[in-house]
């Protein structure tokens, strides 16, 4: 009985030097920061890396958003290669964002990123290709997963400038300069997979949670299969 006692206990201060997020995602998390409004959680077993999340304000209203950031490293910066650059520059096109079209019901399907079109102005021969598109909307548990969180706003896109650069860029053009340099002379595959929601405290919330976490983890993956089968295609051509 004293065992079981201090066992609550134990829990019980666990608990309140937690966050709710921490508190849902529970086994999966291999250790945290932050508070309840900001987070980062490093994963025990995923495909992506980082999960990253953040509260803020919606403007010109009194509820909050919810984003969520996978980070998913395919290359760190000391594995790259000219095999690797050539997947960066093949994959680039391929960074896409969810859109919800028609009126009574709405399909989810991936759009190209809107910034893809703004950067083909700075790289020649650079248009967008639905391969990665493609794969994750005929995947059946990304769909499902997408059809239960709906609605919310994803974004997939790849590290574009080094972490240096971010503090000098003072504007869109300038912005897309970096992006084309680094294009050029990528220096890692890392890919960040962003979903924006308002999750609201409810007999759901768990459920969402859980969601969004099985689903930037099924996006990873596919993410990371698509890399390799290109590297695989890269190698043996050349």
């Amino acid at each position: 009985m004293k065992e079981r006692l201090k066992k609550f206990l134990r829990n019980l201060d666990k608990y309140s030097k937690s966050t709710p997020i921490v508190i849902v995602l529970g086994d999966r998390i291999a250790k945290w920061q932050g508070s309840a409004s900001r987070l980062m959680i490093v994963p025990r077993s995923a495909n992506f890396d980082l999960l990253f999340y953040a509260r803020e304000p919606i403007s010109f209203a009194l509820e909050t958003k919810d984003k969520f950031i996978a980070q998913v490293t395919v290359v760190p910066e000391d594995m790259m290669n000219d095999v690797w650059a050539e997947v960066y520059r093949r994959v680039k096109p391929m960074e896409c964002e969810l859109v919800w079209e028609g009126i009574f019901r709405k399909k989810a399907v991936f759009r190209p990123s809107k910034n893809l079109r703004a950067l083909a102005k700075c790289i020649h021969g650079l248009r967008p290709d639905n391969t990665l598109s493609n794969m994750l909307i005929s995947d059946p548990l990304i769909r499902d997963l997408m059809t239960k969180l709906r609605p919310g706003d994803l974004y997939i896109s790849l590290k574009s400038m080094s972490e240096v650069d971010t503090y000098f860029i003072s504007d869109k053009e300038m912005a897309r300069n970096v992006e084309a340099a680094y294009y050029s002379n990528p220096q890692e595959i890392t890919w960040y997979i962003t979903y924006v929601t308002i999750l609201v405290r409810g007999p759901r919330y768990r459920e969402k949670i859980l969601a969004v976490y099985d689903l930037m983890d099924r996006i990873a993956l596919r993410i990371k299969e698509m890399c390799k089968r290109i590297a695989d295609d890269v190698t043996s051509s050349t």
